[in-house]
């Protein structure tokens, strides 16, 4: 399960000849590739390397595209600390929270489609829930509902450790002893458990299991092939293991157990190739619609109309709002999807980080750029995220 920490990290951080040859874990799908692209994929290359060289991470998969095109892949390092094969860019990793933007968009095609409202209440899907009717889809999507994550809230004493990856988890969440931070609307923070809900919400309105809606709706339609929601843990063994950085240890790191599933708030397994297949479909209006991207890529409203990053609140512990990273201007949240300016070009992303993995999704859309990174270790591609994106805006 995931933690309060690990949760909050992103979130808070070659040549053309050896592209040609497709060594050094690099490979190409097309034969040609726009020498501006060429260029950024063989400095993420670069400072991918030098992150594995430095243990701060086991192993990271990567890829890069202009969205519509074929990508250009790499990979660098190992798919456990006891392997000596590197690990393979095809190789599904946890992409922990980025599993809620494929949640969000679940939800909008299910509100194109006239099933859902942004508008409507919880209590429309789940009457005993604390305040309900308070709570919109707009408010849980925008994470504005004030919900407090389950491991703060409170559980009931007979709630099963696994209850987000069972179906109706919501029969669990409405027995919390305190569910709210504050009243739904009101301020911006982050939650875990409205996107549980959300996936309840996808659930009961489908008439499916989560799994399976999002496995028929977007994975193979969209040639999703090596994306999986929650898969079996005797299978995912076989991908490789997480790892936490530990300067204690003789290598360097110390392998995670398997430490379980949040479910909609965290439970997808990818790859990057995958990932930037995602964008494509979103993108080019074949999954949703161009107005419903637009929508979701705003930065969101609390009640009285400000934007969210007007207001956003902190518990007791923090000083303040964490703080962003230089590279960002404006930050704040859309409906499932994190945003941020930088060198005046909007990016639209999401990161995630649970125990032994850490992800990065991120595309600009004024280049019709998208980029994918996935590692095996805690924070992993941090710091090729905040290296990456400044020379990425840098193209105009």
């Amino acid at each position: 399960m995931m933690n309060e920490s690990t949760r909050r990290e992103f979130l808070l951080t070659l040549s053309t000849a050896l592209l040609a040859a497709g060594t050094l874990g690099c490979t190409r799908e097309t034969q040609t590739a726009d020498d501006e692209i060429a260029t950024l994929f063989t400095s993420l290359k670069g400072i991918v390397d030098v992150t594995i060289a430095e243990q701060k991470a086991v192993g990271i998969t990567f890829g890069i595209q202009k969205m519509g095109e074929a990508p250009l892949l790499g990979a660098s390092g190992k798919s456990t600390l006891s392997a000596s094969t590197p690990i393979k860019n095809n190789t599904p990793m946890r992409i922990a929270s980025v599993t809620k933007v494929f949640i969000a968009v679940a939800v909008m095609k299910l509100i194109e489609e006239g099933k859902l409202r942004l508008s409507q209440p919880l209590s429309d899907f789940f009457p005993s829930f604390p305040d309900g009717n308070k709570v919109t889809i707009y408010h849980l999507l925008s994470h504005t509902s004030g919900l407090k994550d389950w491991w703060e809230a409170g559980l009931p004493e007979d709630a099963p450790g696994d209850f987000t990856q069972q179906p109706h988890p919501h029969r669990v969440l409405e027995r919390v002893n305190s569910p709210y931070h504050f009243e739904p609307g009101e301020h911006h923070w982050y939650s875990n458990t409205a996107f549980v809900l959300l996936g309840d919400v996808v659930e009961t309105v489908t008439e499916k299991p989560l799994g399976k809606f999002l496995e028929q709706a977007i994975f193979s339609p969209y040639k999703l092939e090596n994306t999986y929601y929650d898969p079996n843990p005797e299978q995912s063994k076989k991908w490789g293991a997480g790892h936490h950085v530990s300067p204690e240890s003789d290598t360097g790191f110390v392998q995670t157990g398997f430490t379980g599933s949040p479910g909609a708030a965290g439970g997808i397994w990818s790859t990057p190739r995958d990932l930037l297949q995602w964008s494509n479909a979103l993108y080019d209006g074949s999954l949703i619609s161009a107005a419903s991207i637009a929508n979701m890529t705003e930065f969101a409203q609390l009640n009285d109309g400000r934007p969210v990053y007007e207001s956003t609140w902190h518990p007791d512990w923090m000083e303040a709002r964490p703080p962003k990273i230089e590279f960002m201007q404006q930050y704040g949240w859309g409906l499932g999807f994190s945003l941020f300016t930088s060198n005046n070009q909007k990016v639209v992303w999401h990161g995630g980080g649970i125990p032994g993995f850490n992800a990065i999704w991120l595309n600009i859309p004024a280049q019709s750029l998208s980029i994918a990174m996935l590692a095996n270790t805690d924070n992993g591609v941090m710091p090729a995220f905040e290296k990456i994106v400044p020379e990425a805006v840098k193209n105009q």
